[in-house]
């Protein structure tokens, strides 16, 4: 963004694939980025190249995360009771995660 307007898009090259990316929100120079196979990782542009480093795995089925002081928020959606193999079944509470998010 400049002057309040987009500037050109950049295809961004992952330093390693993403898995059912979801959740993408500004974090320091980078940003948070939530892994529907259970990840939650902190993304570094520069150029075109995107590093990719996990801050947690081993979520269940995160789905966000908000950023609050030095915490990551990770919320489950639980999406396998709406449209996968748990469909029909009683989900049972929700829940948030919280995480320490690196500097």
């Amino acid at each position: 963004m400049k002057d309040g307007k987009a500037g050109a898009v950049t295809e961004l090259k992952p330093s390693q694939p993403l898995d059912h990316a979801d959740a993408l929100r500004a974090h320091g120079g980078g940003f948070l980025l939530i892994e529907g196979n259970g990840k939650l990782d902190k993304i570094t542009v520069k150029g075109s190249e995107a590093t990719i480093d996990t801050i947690k795995d081993g979520l269940a089925e995160p789905v966000s995360v908000t950023q609050v002081g030095d915490v990551g928020w990770v919320a489950e959606g639980k999406l396998s009771y709406v449209i996968g193999d748990n469909k029909g079944k009683d989900p049972g509470p929700f829940k948030l995660t919280p995480i320490t998010l690196p500097k």
